[in-house]
């Protein structure tokens, strides 16, 4: 007889899954055995598959992105939140301080040029942001670098 999946092992194998570039939302709720595969495709979509890569600079509520990815609000949360162990916005921050911390190593750009691109029009927010992610100011961290 086959044993039930607890919800645990269910969210395990989604976001085991969604790591991996060559799998689709589709294949991650086959993989689960759900037939109908809208959250697990929202999610790869939002995180994995280009939409936050190209919208760095887009702020979009929870309820924009819930419309956009067609899944209901409460559902893309608490997934979410299950599958990444954090809510959507800060996926969102942490994502684009990583991608700020690259554009600071590898790019000549002013770091009010780079909060920019982030989505800041304040660049003391950004730089603030930053330094609670990673401990030190975004002059401080390309300061490092040279060293």
């Amino acid at each position: 007889m086959k044993q039930k999946k607890s919800v645990e092992d269910y969210l395990k194998t989604i976001y085991i899954l969604s790591r991996k570039k060559d799998v689709h939302g589709a294949d991650i709720a086959k993989a689960i055995g759900v037939s109908r595969p809208t959250v697990c495709v929202s999610l790869k979509a939002l995180t994995q598959e280009g939409y936050m890569k190209e919208h760095l600079s887009r702020h979009e509520t929870l309820k924009e992105l819930s419309d956009r990815f067609d899944i209901s609000l409460t559902t893309m949360k608490t997934c979410f939140k299950s599958v990444y162990g954090c809510s959507v916005y800060a996926y969102m921050k942490s994502y684009r301080m990583q991608a700020a911390m690259l554009l600071l190593r590898d790019t000549a750009d002013s770091i009010t040029e780079i909060a920019a691109k982030m989505g800041y029009d304040n660049p003391s927010k950004f730089s603030e942001t930053f330094k609670k992610e990673f401990g030190q100011l975004p002059s401080d961290f390309r300061k490092s670098l040279s060293k």
